[in-house]
């Protein structure tokens, strides 16, 4: 089964000018299915084909069937911020099997050469037997053989590195990384909502405050992982993403849950 992604017109106000992003941007979805198309997971979804009719751009993709009422990760983290919620069926409960397979996404896209650029909730998918894909590799980057990608800002504020925000210019595998410590603490412990924020100008401090306070929320074992993930420096982060999924399977294998 496959699914057909068409971009929609809409404006975007910007300084009280109204823009047809459409037409401003007519190589994002392009871009995206460049990206998927040269990535081989079985956690990243597949495109089969793209290009344009009528002006628009599309892109005929896998079709995920995802849980009645939770399209992505982030509408069942949310579940658990209702008052008293249903139980959700085993399978797509969220877990560290979960955050492994989300790492795994994220290994394939970087082995393949590229960086994602805009992880978080709203762009993992969680399908009715609670595997995970990875989708919305729009503003996703080619790095370079220093494992760098110049270039300027983008992505989610609230789940994006310090450096994508400080006029740094590039972007790198431990940006990802960062993102990656936010996402698996809610994975962990869905009770948490807010994500430390980051004052773009410079670390006064507060940052690493923020981090111990978020990282004590997950289970014990976890809690170096997410805060080395966190560090406010990129060189302080794991290297690679193959060290962070190492380091979160110790953790998952010291609690006797077997990794294989």
């Amino acid at each position: 089964n496959v699914v057909v992604k068409v971009m929609k017109r809409f404006l975007e106000i910007t300084n009280n000018t109204a823009l047809n992003v459409l037409a401003d941007h007519p190589d994002i979805m392009a871009h995206e299915a460049k990206a998927l198309a040269g990535i081989t997971s079985d956690h990243v979804v597949s495109v089969y084909s793209h290009g344009i009719v009528a002006g628009r751009p599309y892109m005929i993709v896998e079709a995920v069937e995802t849980p009645p009422g939770f399209p992505n990760l982030d509408a069942l983290l949310m579940h658990y911020r209702t008052f008293e919620p249903e139980p959700l069926p085993q399978a797509i409960m969220p877990s560290a099997r979960m955050v492994h397979d989300i790492l795994l996404g994220v290994r394939d896209i970087h082995h393949s050469g590229r960086l994602h650029r805009d992880l978080k909730p709203t762009n993992i998918i969680v399908d009715v037997n609670g595997a995970i894909k990875l989708c919305d590799l729009g503003i996703a980057a080619t790095m370079d053989h220093d494992g760098v990608y110049p270039g300027s800002t983008h992505g989610s504020m609230t789940y994006s590195a310090p450096e994508a925000f400080r006029g740094v210019g590039c972007y790198v595998p431990q940006s990802d990384i960062y993102s990656l410590g936010l996402i698996m603490a809610r994975v962990l412990d869905p009770s948490i909502y807010a994500v430390p924020s980051v004052d773009f100008g410079h670390d006064d401090g507060g940052h690493k405050g923020q981090v111990a306070a978020f990282a004590a929320k997950v289970p014990a074992q976890y809690r170096d992982v997410v805060r080395h993930c966190l560090a406010w420096s990129p060189f302080e982060r794991y290297a690679t993403i193959d060290a962070l999924l190492a380091a979160f399977d110790d953790a998952r294998n010291a609690q006797g849950e077997y990794v294989g």
